[in-house]
């Protein structure tokens, strides 16, 4: 594999060194380094002969030929890439009129779907960086997200594990003006999340050489990168999911062009898979961003509405509490979609934890208020003699009634907790019992017992939470 460009001029063009220099700002840096094509058509016939001979080579790869004969025709192929670029420096400027004045780059990227060409694609990237912005002639056909390298790169199922690399050595690449009112960090995303598994290594190297990537706005959907790995086939890794919101914390209450935050995605996301890990990164953003939880898509709907006839699966019974314990408010409100999202009211699950919850929180009040009693008695004795003789027997009195009411609080707040507990297992038994009666052979009596786990098999905690109550 190709090593990091030299620090030192390879054929005419600094490489690195003036990407490091922090004074000159990435706009500045893109015009001392752009380059422009050179068509096949405007240069030396010997220059002519050795492009011709290097396209017809990536445009012949022996697909059909074995692992090993392709792994040995790309290093033969990068070996007669970098000889003759070393004789003739222009070559990697040059583009084939014949074919939509494209570069080797733009050759490989669509014609080599295999790791085993970075290395090359990484050389002719160092020996000319401006390659990645240049555009085929029939872009305005094809799409640009086709004709342009860069977006072809992050774009590819194979390619787009370059772009950390390109994020590292050509920041002024992606900064480029070029490619602001469509950033390929999306494209990127979109291959990350939409395969067999997220590689959550990849994902943390781009953003942790171009971290800026994640305040970028999807110009389509107005989505942050926070909504699309939320919205992927391949569902986001907690610690992944935090790692990058606390890299841009800002993003969590960002709103798409529907009015939906990281939470409504999140939610949505959570009815699709309902697991500990997207239960856990819900709760996760109702901490960082309780403010979240109030906020409403243009539609009217918050992200309670979301969680809609999901009340049998324990991982959404949770949260759904949470969401009653931070906005109350929010179980008889109405949106513009009644029939997509009625109020949380209109389900018998809401209707029965409801007035529990509602009772938490007045009691947490009173728990809160009463457990400061102490102090206040402390100060209150705290004057003259003659002041603390007077008062002493009457707080005395208070400090015992005081104590018997937060014990009596207390006992009840740990009874709605389990009360709580019993109607959400009610939920999921009254669920599978109807799938039971749906799809049970005839005749069939034996049911599954029941646990009081959740999908991933841990324990459910149905009480309340201090945060909830802030």
């Amino acid at each position: 594999m190709s090593s990091p460009p030299s620090k030192k001029s390879r054929g005419g063009h600094s490489l690195v060194g003036s990407v490091h220099v922090r004074a000159k700002s990435y706009r500045r840096m893109a015009e001392e380094r752009w380059t422009s094509p050179l068509s096949d058509d405007e240069v030396t016939p010997e220059v002519k002969v050795q492009y011709d001979a290097i396209k017809d080579s990536i445009l012949s790869i022996p697909w059909t030929s074995g692992v090993v004969a392709i792994r040995r025709y790309f290093q033969e192929l990068i070996s007669g890439i970098q000889m003759k670029a070393a004789i003739h420096p222009t070559l990697a400027r040059v583009v084939a009129r014949d074919m939509h004045h494209s570069s080797m780059l733009t050759l490989l990227c669509h014609k080599a779907h295999t790791p085993l060409a970075h290395p090359t694609m990484k050389f002719l990237i160092e020996r000319n960086p401006s390659a990645l912005l240049w555009k085929r002639d029939d872009w305005e056909t094809m799409g640009i997200e086709y004709s342009m390298p860069i977006y072809t790169i992050a774009n590819h199922h194979a390619h787009h594990v370059l772009l950390p690399w390109i994020a590292e050595y050509f920041p002024w690449v992606l900064e480029h003006p070029a490619l602001q009112a469509r950033p390929p960090t999306f494209d990127f995303i979109a291959q990350c999340i939409n395969g067999i598994a997220l590689n959550a290594n990849i994902v943390r190297q781009f953003f942790a050489k171009y971290p800026q990537a994640l305040s970028h706005v999807d110009p389509s959907q107005k989505s942050t990168p926070l909504h699309h790995f939320l919205s992927g086939f391949t569902e986001c890794r907690l610690d992944l999911f935090q790692w990058l919101a606390t890299k841009c914390p800002t993003a969590l209450v960002q709103q798409n062009a529907l009015g939906w935050t990281p939470l409504h995605a999140a939610c949505l996301a959570l009815t699709e898979s309902p697991s500990k890990n997207m239960k856990e990164i819900c709760k996760f953003i109702i901490q960082r961003a309780p403010q979240s939880v109030h906020m409403m898509a243009l539609d009217g709907t918050l992200p309670i509405h979301i969680l809609k006839n999901c009340h049998s699966k324990p991982n959404m019974q949770e949260i759904m509490l949470i969401l009653l314990r931070t906005y109350p408010e929010s179980h008889s409100m109405t949106t513009k979609n009644p029939a997509s999202y009625p109020a949380p009211s209109s389900h018998q699950f809401v209707k029965k934890v409801m007035p529990l919850t509602l009772e938490e929180r007045e009691l947490q009040g009173t728990i809160t208020h009463l457990r400061k009693m102490p102090a206040n008695l402390t100060m209150a004795l705290g004057g003259d003699n003659d002041q603390q003789v007077m008062i002493s027997s009457a707080c005395k009195v208070f400090a015992t009634w005081s104590k018997s009411k937060l014990t009596l609080s207390e006992g009840r707040l740990k009874a709605i907790s389990t009360e709580l507990g019993v109607i959400c297992k009610a939920e999921e038994q009254a669920k599978d019992t109807s799938y039971q009666a749906i799809f049970s052979a005839p005749g069939a009596t034996e049911t599954e017992q029941e646990d009081t786990t959740d999908d991933d098999g841990e324990d459910l905690d149905y009480s309340s939470d201090d945060s909830c109550f802030a």
